[in-house]
C-alpha cells in the first residue's frame, strides 16, 4: 500500500495544539512520531494529542485534503527518521500496512489502534518474530474528545514490556484510566462493550422503523427513556458504517453474543405470551441485580 502526499504544510505546532486540549504534561522523553493514516479521524486525533504532549509529528496519508502537520513523501521515507509509528488505518487495512512497515524493518516502535486485535494474530506474531516491535493499544473514545477525564485507553499484554511501556507512557499522566489485558480478553469484552452494543441500538433502530409509525407520531409522545434511548440509537446510526460493519465481521465473538440478544428478546417475549407476571419480574430482578453489581458506569 503506498502513501503519497501532495500537501506538505509547515508551522504546524500552534495550530496543531490549538485543536486538541492536554490535561496534562507528558514527562518522558520526546519522540518522533509518524502517524499513518494522520488525516482520518483518530489519525488527525493521535496526531494532535501527541503534537499537545511535545512530541514532533509527521503523518503520512494517500488521502488528498489539507493537514496542519508535516507529511512524509511516502511511508518509507518517513518511517526511518520515527521513534513512534502509529497505525490508524481502517481495520481491514492495518495488516497490509503492518507487512509493508516489516519490509522496511524499522528499529521504531510500531502502535497499532484496532477495535479488535484477534483477527491480526497470525500476521503480529510472524512479524514479531522478525523483530518488529509492536503494540497492540485501543482508545475506547471517538475523534471528538477533547479532555481524556473518564475515557480508558485498553494496552493488550503481548508486546514487549519496554514497548508497551512507551505506548502507555503517552498516555500515563494524562487523566485516561489505562487498562492491560491480553488479546483474547479484549476482543471478549469489545464483543459486548462494543458489538453486543451497536447490535442492540441497530436492532432498536430497525424495530422501530419496522413499526410503520413515523418519527413525527413517536415524538408527539415520547417520554424520558425513549428519549434517552433515542439519543443512543440516533448517534449509532449516524456512525461509519465500514466500521460498524468490521466490528461485527472480525470478531469471533460475534455470532455468540448475537445469539444471547436474540435468545434475551424471545426470553422476554415468551413470559409476557404466558401472562406470567412473576416470570417477568424475576428476569427484570436478575438485571437489576447484575446491572448494579457488575456494571461499573461513569457518568
Amino acid at each position: 500500500m503506498a502513501f503519497p502526499v501532495d500537501h506538505p504544510i509547515g508551522d504546524h505546532k500552534n495550530l496543531a495544539q490549538s485543536c486538541c486540549l492536554r490535561d496534562s504534561a507528558y514527562q518522558g522523553d520526546q519522540l518522533r512520531a509518524l502517524v499513518v493514516g494522520g488525516k482520518g479521524g483518530m489519525g488527525s486525533w493521535t496526531a494532535r494529542f501527541l503534537s499537545s504532549q511535545g512530541h514532533h509529528v509527521t503523518i503520512v496519508d494517500p488521502v488528498d485534503q489539507a493537514t496542519p502537520f508535516p507529511e512524509a513523501p511516502s511511508l518509507k521515507e518517513g518511517i526511518f527518521d520515527a521513534d513512534l509509528v502509529v497505525i490508524a488505518v481502517p481495520m481491514a487495512d492495518t495488516a497490509e500496512v503492518l507487512e509493508e512497515i516489516a519490509a522496511l524493518k524499522p528499529e521504531a516502535v510500531i502502535a497499532e489502534m484496532c477495535s479488535l486485535k484477534g483477527h491480526l494474530q497470525p500476521v503480529i506474531s510472524r512479524l514479531r518474530n522478525d523483530g518488529l516491535r509492536i503494540v497492540s493499544f485501543h482508545p475506547m473514545f471517538g475523534p471528538d474528545v477533547r479532555m481524556l477525564s473518564g475515557c480508558k485507553v485498553v494496552f493488550c499484554s503481548d508486546a514487549k514490556l519496554e514497548d508497551l511501556e512507551l505506548v502507555r507512557g503517552l498516555f500515563k499522566h494524562t487523566s485516561a484510566d489505562l487498562v492491560v489485558m491480553d488479546v483474547a480478553e479484549h476482543d471478549r469484552r469489545m464483543a459486548l462493550v462494543l458489538g453486543l452494543t451497536h447490535l442492540n441500538n441497530l436492532a432498536y433502530a430497525r424495530a422501530l422503523s419496522r413499526s410503520r409509525v413515523n418519527a413525527h407520531e413517536l415524538a408527539q409522545v415520547a417520554g424520558v427513556t425513549f428519549q434517552k434511548q433515542l439519543v443512543t440509537t440516533r448517534e449509532v446510526t449516524q456512525e461509519n458504517p465500514d466500521l460498524y460493519f468490521q466490528i461485527q465481521s472480525l470478531n469471533r465473538v460475534t455470532s455468540e453474543t448475537a445469539q444471547w440478544l436474540l435468545t434475551a428478546v424471545e426470553e422476554i417475549r415468551d413470559v409476557v405470551a404466558d401472562d406470567n407476571a412473576e416470570a417477568f419480574a424475576s428476569l427484570m430482578g436478575e438485571c437489576r441485580d447484575f446491572l448494579g453489581n457488575s456494571v461499573e458506569v461513569t457518568p
